[in-house]
């Protein structure tokens, strides 16, 4: 049984969001999963973590939990070749790494409304909007591109 806080953490990314970046980026891992809301065969969760340890060349998935995304950001940004979700704020470290390590970032105007880890239900709508960042082969020459997407304009993206 999950406690309230890995509960908090654990939401699952919804089919809409995942399905068209999973379609265009094939991913092999999901670098920050449980046994309820991974949505890679491959994945890693608390007790085996990604962190403090090499990433796989292969395209990546990572929904990290929210309260702590400096280190996922960190190992993003070092190994590349990962999608990662995170709420806007761009007032904080981990966003500030972000722009300059990320290849581009996808400002999401609608609020996504995540699933729940144990129930699978929809939760209400997120009080944030979130945003994709991307981290390519190589690091970008200046800093991230920046692009605000409807969930259409996502889809496209991904076609």
């Amino acid at each position: 049984m999950m406690d309230e806080k890995t509960q908090k953490d654990s939401w699952r990314t919804p089919p809409e969001v995942f399905d068209p970046l999973n379609a265009k980026f094939r991913f092999r891992f999901d670098m920050a999963a449980s046994d309820v809301n991974a949505l890679c065969r491959r994945y890693f969760t608390a007790e085996d973590s990604a962190l403090g340890r090499p990433w796989p060349s292969a395209w990546k998935w990572c929904n990290p939990p929210y309260s702590q995304p400096l280190p996922w950001v960190e190992h993003a940004a070092q190994y590349r070749r990962t999608v990662m979700l995170l709420n806007q704020d761009t007032s904080t470290e981990w966003a500030r790494l972000a722009r300059r390590t990320a290849n581009l970032i996808i400002l999401l105007d609608w609020r996504i409304r995540f699933v729940h880890a144990v129930t699978g239900e929809r939760g209400n709508s997120n009080n944030k909007c979130q945003q994709i960042y991307i981290f390519d082969d190589a690091p970008p020459a200046r800093e991230a591109e920046v692009k605000i997407f409807s969930l259409s304009d996502l889809q496209d993206f991904c076609k």
